[in-house]
């Protein structure tokens, strides 16, 4: 009974782990895909409809996006970052591209919203392609480490049951010799 409750402490402090750390740095991945791509949409819709509060709402999701980077560069739980590199620095290129259409864009003339159109369909939209297919990387690389913790978690305490069940027969056997010593019952397994 002691070795069972010490083995369910060890698997909840390990899933617990798993959903801090591994769940939690899906999420911040997810929190920045939508925020690029909220940025994305208020920026278009800025320069094709001239409309300046949408920068200022593009600009507010840049930031959050920062943020987004920010915790999720320090939640990350794996000892290879190459792919949260890669995508952080996708990312970040995107955050420049974003930040110089708004600056086109805030010349509020014909010509200003023509160029940062074109800059949108040449720079901005790629980079967001791009953002999304190392999201997707990086997505993938975490919830294939979390599949495999659980996975060996699950054989740990498939393993801990079957012990604390030959425990558990080796214990009902030596307590049944006691109480009757002179008998000649077998136990099989």
């Amino acid at each position: 009974i002691i070795a069972s409750i010490i083995l369910m402490t060890i698997q909840k402090g390990r899933y617990t782990s798993i959903l801090d750390n591994y769940v939690g740095a899906n999420d911040i991945v997810s929190d920045c895909r939508i925020n690029y791509n909220i940025a994305g949409r208020s920026l278009r819709d800025a320069v094709l409809g001239g409309n300046v509060t949408n920068l200022d709402n593009a600009l507010a999701k840049v930031n959050d996006l920062r943020e987004d980077l920010a915790a999720l560069e320090s939640k990350y739980p794996l000892k290879d970052r190459t792919e949260l590199n890669a995508f952080v620095d996708t990312v970040e290129a995107w955050e420049v591209e974003a930040e110089k259409i708004v600056n086109v864009a805030r010349g509020n003339t014909e010509e200003s919203r023509t160029q940062a159109a074109v800059l949108i369909a040449s720079d901005c939209s790629p980079r967001l392609q791009e953002a999304a297919t190392k999201g997707d990387a990086l997505a993938e690389k975490l919830q294939n480490e979390q599949d495999k913790i659980i996975d060996q978690q699950s054989l740990t305490s498939n393993i801990a049951i079957g012990v604390v069940v030959a425990a558990l027969v080796i214990a009902t056997a030596v307590v049944l010799r006691m109480v009757d010593p002179n008998s000649r019952m077998r136990i099989t397994l």
